[in-house]
C-alpha cells in the first residue's frame, strides 16, 4: 500500500448536539507528483452505523500534485444515542490504482452533548430528600394506578419483493423502526426489498427491522478523457465498475503516444446511465505491412483495396491494347515491399483506345446508342430533334478515344436543345467530359 495522500484533522472526536448532529473537517493532500483521481470512503468503526455518516459534496475528486482539499463529514444519529462505543475514519483510495494507492485517515470518536464540566461537591442532603420522595411516590403509584402489563408483541410484516417505500410504511404502521441496507444493482429499475431480518414472528413494539434493498446504480458524469490526455488503460480502470458498454476504436497515429484517447462519446460532463455505450477512439502505432500484389486487377478494385489499408493511390495511364482495359500492369512500390498507412502507391493502368463510330450518322438515335455500346462507348445525351436522324457526334466519328468514354449524338434540329439524356454513373460522365476536352 502506497500512502500517496496525507489526511489530517484538528480533533479526534465530535460532540453531537441534542438532535444527534455534528460535523468534522478533514484536510486531504496529494503527496505525489502526479494527478490522481481519488475516491473518499467512510469506514464506520465499532458500533457506528454507516447511515449516520455522510460526505458533503462529490465522493470522487481530482487531486493535483501537492494540492490540498477540505472534506466535510456530517453526523446525524436519529433518535436517542444508543449505548456503546462509536467511531469512524475517512480513507482515500486512487480510482486508477486502488490496490496500491490507499491511505487511511485518523479515527474520530462520537460523543453526545457538550464537554463535561469539572465536578462539584455533591449535596448529599438532596439525595436523601429525593430518595424519600421517590419511595412515597412509588407507594402512591402502586396503590392508586392500575398495574400495566409488559410492552406488547407485534407481528413482523413480510415485505420481501415489495418496493422500499411500501415496505417502510408497513413496518412503521406496526410500531416498528426500519434499518435500510442498500445494495446497488445495474438491473434494478426502482428500490425493491430482497431480504429482511427478522423475516417473520413476533417482536417487541419499537424493535428495528433490517431491510436489504436493491437500488438502481446512479448515473455518472463523463470525465474529460480526451482533453486530459488520458490513456485507454486509465479510462478502462474508471469505467470498469460503471456497468456501461465500451466500444473501442484504435486509430493508427504516430504523432500521439500509443494508447492516448483522441476522441470520446459521450463528451465531457454528459450524463451516462447504466447499459449505455461509451466509445473511445485512441492512438496506436502505425505498423508496416507487405505491399499487396494488385497487378492484373481492375484499377477501381485495386484502388479501393489499397485505400482501405490507409495507402494513397495515384494512377498513370499506359495505352496497351494487349491488356484488359483499366487493368493494373505495374505498381510501385513492388510486391512485398514494407509500407504503412499514409504511404503513396503509384499504379500503371492499361488503357484501350477505340474509334468513335461513323455509322451512327443517318440512323435514329436508339440505333446510334446500340452502335456506341457495341464499340465500347457510352451515350451521354442526344441534342436536336429526337424524332429525326443523327447527323453528327461529339467526339466526331473516326476520332480515337478511351474505351468507356461518353459520346453525345446530334440529331437534326436545334443542337442547343437536349431531347434525351441517359442515366449514367459519375465515372461515365467524367469520362465523357474528359473526352470533349481532349478533342
Amino acid at each position: 500500500m502506497s500512502r500517496v495522500f496525507a489526511i489530517t484533522t484538528t480533533t479526534d472526536r465530535i460532540s453531537l448536539n441534542a438532535d444527534g448532529k455534528g460535523e468534522v473537517t478533514f484536510t486531504i493532500t496529494n503527496s505525489s507528483d502526479r494527478m490522481i483521481r481519488g475516491q473518499l470512503k467512510i469506514r464506520p468503526l465499532e458500533e457506528t452505523k454507516s447511515d449516520w455518516l455522510k460526505i458533503v459534496g462529490e465522493v470522487e475528486r481530482d487531486f493535483s500534485p501537492g494540492a490540498t482539499q477540505q472534506v466535510v463529514v456530517t453526523v446525524h444519529v436519529p433518535g436517542a444515542m444508543p449505548t456503546g462505543k462509536f467511531s469512524f475514519r475517512v480513507d482515500v483510495v486512487s480510482v486508477e490504482n486502488p490496490d496500491e494507492d490507499y491511505t487511511e485517515g485518523p479515527v474520530i470518536a462520537l460523543k453526545v452533548g457538550l464537554p463535561e464540566r469539572p465536578a462539584k461537591p455533591f449535596p448529599w442532603w438532596i439525595l436523601i430528600v429525593v430518595c424519600v420522595s421517590l419511595v412515597l411516590v412509588s407507594v402512591l403509584i402502586y396503590l392508586l394506578i392500575p398495574k400495566k402489563g409488559n410492552v406488547p408483541d407485534v407481528i413482523v410484516p413480510v415485505v420481501i419483493n415489495k418496493s422500499f417505500s411500501e415496505a417502510e410504511q408497513l413496518v412503521i404502521a406496526r410500531g416498528l423502526t426500519v434499518e435500510k441496507d442498500a445494495k446497488e444493482d445495474p438491473e434494478a429499475k426502482d428500490e425493491k426489498v430482497i431480504d429482511q431480518d427478522p423475516k417473520e414472528g413476533s417482536v417487541k413494539k419499537g424493535s428495528q427491522i433490517k431491510l436489504t434493498v436493491l437500488v438502481p446504480v446512479p448515473p455518472f458524469k463523463m470525465p474529460d478523457f480526451k482533453g486530459a490526455g488520458t490513456s485507454i488503460k486509465e479510462a478502462y480502470a474508471f469505467l470498469s465498475d460503471k456497468f456501461v458498454k465500451l466500444d473501442e476504436k484504435p486509430v493508427e497515429n504516430d504523432a500521439e503516444p500509443e494508447g492516448k484517447i483522441l476522441d470520446q462519446s459521450p463528451q465531457k460532463d454528459a450524463e451516462v446511465k447504466v447499459g449505455e455505450t461509451v466509445t473511445l477512439t485512441f492512438a496506436v502505432a502505425v505498423r508496416p505491412f507487405p505491399m499487396p500484389n494488385v497487378s492484373g486487377q481492375n484499377f477501381a478494385t485495386a484502388k479501393r483495396d489499397l485505400e482501405s489499408k490507409g495507402l494513397k493511390v495515384i494512377a498513370t495511364e499506359q495505352i496497351n491494347p494487349g491488356k484488359e482495359h483499366e487493368s493494373v500492369v505495374d505498381q510501385n512500390p513492388p510486391v512485398n515491399t514494407p509500407v504503412k498507412s499514409g504511404n503513396q502507391v503509384t499504379l500503371t493502368v492499361a488503357i484501350t483506345l477505340v474509334n468513335v463510330p461513323v455509322n451512327t450518322i443517318g440512323r435514329n438515335w436508339r440505333d446510334g446508342r446500340t452502335i456506341l455500346r457495341d464499340t465500347g462507348l457510352t451515350l451521354i445525351e442526344v441534342r436536336g430533334d429526337c424524332s429525326r436522324l443523327v447527323e453528327g457526334s461529339e467526339p466526331r466519328g473516326g476520332l480515337p478515344v478511351r474505351k468507356g468514354s461518353g459520346v453525345t449524338l446530334y440529331a437534326q434540329g436545334d443542337r442547343n436543345q437536349v431531347c434525351h439524356r441517359e442515366f449514367l454513373r459519375l465515372d461515365q460522365l467524367v469520362r465523357g467530359a474528359a473526352t470533349r476536352l481532349l478533342k
